[in-house]
């Protein structure tokens, strides 16, 4: 028994090494916008739709699927155990160790959306297969109190959110980078001459604020390779991290410590659809995770009368706040918020 198993643990490893060492192995799938999460179809008994990933994925799942086969052969449950702890698991266990030297050297140094994108499409097509393979015999009745594959899911899920959160936090840290010229002359909102201000209710709204130009480019251009590189599922989890991140600091370190006159107010206005603007190519909601910058620019666009209403109405906590930000759709900014917002337009104090 020893022997058999001895054996075939060098011949998976041998198998997962010519696999990994094929060529185009770790190539990236081609698929326009991301892919989906889902299992591959000859290797799902649900027969769901195939997820396009790289081959290295296709084939050492082929290989754990072809171990989990010669297991079920064996008609001792006790060499079934030793079988999965001896040979499956370790010949995982070794996947995914080089799975996480892969995503160790892809978030070093320059960004390589095509081998992030590569690395979380592997891991997006592998897990669901885990997950329904140990739920079906002999898996299922071998280790009723704990999942056969929860360390190894885990660990990869762990991996993948590690990958999301590191094309998200790049951009961020990007973005923040570039914009810092942009922060520093925040009092120019305050200063902006009153023949800025665009004309009415859908008109063009103008000029963006000159120091938001780079790094507004900037992000288009990376989200653009983000969309190119990234599957759906990730794609989305990342750009909506990135959308609550920018949401966040631009709020705080430009609404929030600025003063706004009357043409200012407007800038802003335009400066956050920009911004907002700028996730269209991977999202048509990117507002759903922008939502105070997104109500800042409802403020802004209202005519003084209404804001001053609104002013009064946010002072006082009046019951009729509440129906009136119902009214503009202004939900993330509270009474509180909406004071000190509407304090910082210099034109209607």
């Amino acid at each position: 028994m020893q022997l058999w198993l001895k054996t075939e643990r060098e011949d998976a490893s041998a198998r997962l090494a010519a696999v990994l060492a094929a060529p185009a192995a770790w190539d990236a799938p081609a698929v326009p916008g991301g892919v989906d999460e889902a299992g591959g179809a000859d290797l799902s008994s649900a027969g769901s739709s195939p997820l396009r990933a790289p081959a290295c994925a296709s084939g050492a799942m082929r290989l754990s699927l072809d171990l989990l086969e010669r297991v079920r052969l064996v008609s001792d449950p006790a060499a079934q155990g030793r079988a999965i702890d001896e040979v499956l698991l370790p010949t995982l266990g070794e996947f995914s160790a080089i799975l996480r030297a892969k995503a160790a050297q892809a978030m070093i140094g320059a960004a390589d959306w095509e081998s992030v994108g590569a690395l979380l499409a592997t891991l997006l097509f592998a897990a669901p297969l885990l997950e329904e393979w140990q739920e079906e015999p002999p898996l299922a009745s071998l280790d009723a109190p704990r999942a056969v594959f929860g360390a190894v899911l885990r660990g990869w899920r762990e991996m993948r959110e590690e990958l999301e959160e590191h094309a998200s936090s790049t951009l961020a840290a990007d973005f923040f980078h570039g914009a810092g010229r942009y922060v520093g002359e925040r009092r120019d909102f305050r200063l902006a001459a009153e023949g800025e201000a665009a004309g009415g209710e859908g008109e063009p709204l103008g000029d963006l604020s000159p120091a938001l130009c780079e790094p507004l480019s900037l992000l288009r251009s990376q989200l653009a390779a983000l969309r190119a590189q990234l599957p759906a599922a990730s794609l989305r989890r990342a750009w909506r991290s990135l959308a609550e991140a920018l949401d966040t600091w631009v709020y705080e370190s430009v609404v929030r410590r600025s003063a706004f006159s009357a043409a200012g107010a407007q800038r802003f206005r335009r400066d956050a659809q920009a911004l907002v603007d700028s996730f269209s190519g991977v999202s048509a909601s990117a507002h759903t995770a922008m939502r105070r910058l997104h109500e800042v620019a409802i403020v802004f666009g209202l005519p003084p009368p209404a804001r001053a209403e609104l002013l009064q109405l946010a002072s006082a906590g009046a019951a009729a706040l509440s129906r009136r930000r119902d009214e503009l759709g202004v939900h993330a900014l509270d009474g509180e918020s909406l004071s000190e917002l509407l304090a910082s337009l210099v034109v209607d104090s």
